[in-house]
């Protein structure tokens, strides 16, 4: 839950700057549970955003235009009808609550001025967008986005024509509205850790909040508060007030691969992340929502791909195996000959009518007496013909199923390449690469040609600095690995792959210096890193020369072939990986 009451409250202050006098101008609803406003004020334009997805819900001001369904849901057409033409007369925050309640002025259906109100529940999975009107000093709703009725909550209801109540605050504390008497009261009176006290005290407190003021304060959030001293209690309230006054700096969080973590207005020193200042509250939203969003795009993308190969490649074995098992169908094959020439050896010694004949084998020392079975329809030629037919046939046999063999090896060893390259891919236009690599490739009995794909803009590879200043490329898919191994590389740079298995092709850039042992063991942890082996031990990385890597005519994406190399074995450690400079 980062957004807690404290991002609640810089938002209202940045909203009210912004939209205060304001007049909405039109109303869409892209999503069933997402809406959005179109604002004028003065010559500027604002979209206010507003999602009540329990997964997602939140309220900022956007540029992403999303298409809207061609015929209007309800609450959107009736939020037309009530608040097209409004002004924003203020937007407040109930408490330190997650609710945001936007106050217009309006016109009733007599043409009389009159108070409505948009409040925005941004409270998780109870997240609701609801319309009300002001009669009688009471909000009366006028609909909601979700409704709410007795089956689904026995406390408060959400329906036309009811008062609003509030969400529940059960008893719970304001961040902006407390003093240390109070707390102290409440803390010494309680027995349980120290994050479920304030979780269970606060309105609008998150475990983002909760770490970070027990991490001030020195304390483990699970310690128990019957354990802890007078001073550590102050330490708690003291920090807890700083976090509060403290001058608010909107941060987006990232981890060491660039994946989006969190976000705040507070300074999160507990956490062990790369920072990014961002210019206001609703960059900051439209920011992590988006990149999570795209985020949750990747991995459902990514596994829908990842299925479609591995059911290939299931077949594939599967195929394997049954060959192995007709090539051991004839692996005595010679059995058939043999038999063939010691009838035909004895054929004058032999008759029809027999069911076997012992025969002597002068191709052994000392010969030996081999029993050959025999059709008792048949003459001793019939018999003969029949052991040389067999003999052809699985010879023949033999040479088509080594061939499907080979064929289905090379096969699976390029679908391993595939699912390799999901396992380094990071960014959506990486999956694109590996699914139009797929689409066209031979896995696919019915290709599929897409215009967007073939337009699509190209991935770049992993680019790392060593330690010692050198350029890195690391390939995250076939197509990158191509572009690494045939065009970006000269004769003097080091390419490196890990042993016999599945990786990124990588390259170290020598741009006309001496390429140091530190830095190739280092380009040798990314091969390894970055392969099918990146959990194994002693892992082989082959390296040498780039003049010396090869790519075969009409050859599968990502083949090569290399002459001139030396090996050396490593073992994958991310903490090293982690140390290189990621450029992107």
């Amino acid at each position: 839950m980062p957004f807690d009451g404290i991002v609640t409250n810089e938002l209202v202050n940045e909203l009210n700057k912004m939209l205060v006098g304001g007049r909405i101008r039109k109303v869409f609803q892209p999503e069933t549970d997402e809406i959005k406003l179109s604002i004028s004020k003065q010559k500027n334009n604002y979209n206010l955003l507003i999602s009540a997805n329990s997964a997602n819900s939140r309220i900022h001001l956007t540029e992403i235009n999303k298409k809207n369904p061609e015929t209007p849901p309800t609450f959107c057409m009736t939020l037309r009808k009530q608040i097209v033409g409004a002004v924003i007369k203020q937007i407040t925050q109930l408490k330190s609550d997650r609710v945001i309640i936007i106050e217009l002025n309006s016109y009733n259906e007599f043409g009389e001025p009159i108070i409505k109100k948009l409040i925005c529940e941004i409270t998780g999975h109870n997240s609701n967008i609801i319309l009300t009107k002001e009669v009688d000093n009471k909000d009366l709703i006028i609909d909601s986005i979700k409704k709410i009725g007795s089956l689904k909550s026995s406390y408060r209801h959400i329906l036309p024509g009811l008062v609003y109540q509030s969400p529940p605050s059960e008893n719970k504390l304001s961040l902006f509205k407390f003093d240390e008497d109070e707390f102290l009261k409440r803390i010494n009176n309680s027995k349980q850790s120290l994050d479920k006290f304030l979780q269970n005290t606060f309105l609008g407190i998150s475990p983002a909040l909760i770490t970070e003021i027990a991490y001030l304060s020195n304390i483990e959030p699970i310690e128990k508060l019957n354990h802890l001293n007078d001073e550590n209690k102050k330490e708690i309230f003291n920090n807890l007030k700083k976090i509060i006054k403290t001058q608010k700096n909107p941060k987006l969080y990232f981890s060491n691969n660039n994946q989006i973590l969190d976000f705040h207005v507070v300074n999160l020193s507990n956490l062990a992340a790369k920072k990014k200042d961002v210019k206001d509250i609703s960059t900051l939203l439209e920011t992590f929502y988006n990149l999570r969003d795209k985020r949750a795009h990747f991995r459902t993308k990514s596994q829908d791909l990842r299925h479609r190969i591995n059911t290939i490649r299931k077949r594939n074995a599967k195929k394997i195996q049954k060959l192995y098992h007709d090539l051991k169908k004839t692996q005595n094959n010679e059995k058939n000959k043999l038999y063939g020439d010691l009838i035909t050896a004895n054929i004058w010694n032999l008759e029809k009518g027999l069911t076997e004949a012992e025969l002597l084998d002068y191709t052994e020392n000392p010969p030996r007496q081999v029993k050959v079975p025999l059709k008792v329809n048949e003459t001793p030629t019939q018999n003969a013909q029949r052991f040389y037919k067999k003999y052809s046939k699985n010879k023949r046999a033999q040479a088509e199923i080594q061939k499907q063999l080979d064929k289905t090896q090379e096969e699976l060893d390029y679908i391993d390449t595939l699912l390799s390259s999901l396992d380094t891919s990071i960014e959506i236009e990486d999956l694109n690469e590996i699914l139009y690599e797929f689409n066209h490739s031979n896995l696919v009995s019915q290709k599929k040609y897409n215009k967007k794909e073939k337009n699509q803009k190209p991935s770049k590879p992993l680019h790392f600095i060593s330690s010692e200043g050198f350029d890195i490329y690391v390939g995250k898919n076939n197509t990158q690995n191509d572009f690494i191994s045939t065009v970006l590389g000269n004769p003097e740079d080091c390419w490196l792959h890990v042993k016999d298995a599945p990786g990124s092709h990588v390259l170290i850039v020598a741009n006309g210096k001496f390429i140091t042992e530190q830095t190739v063991l280092e380009g040798g942890m990314l091969a390894a890193y970055y392969s099918k082996l990146k959990q194994s031990e002693n892992v082989p990385v082959d390296y040498m020369e780039f003049k010396f890597v090869k790519k075969p005519k009409n050859s599968k994406p990502g083949k090569v072939i290399f002459t001139e190399h030396n090996t050396m074995f490593i073992t994958p450690d991310i903490n090293k990986i982690e140390k290189l400079e990621h450029i992107n």
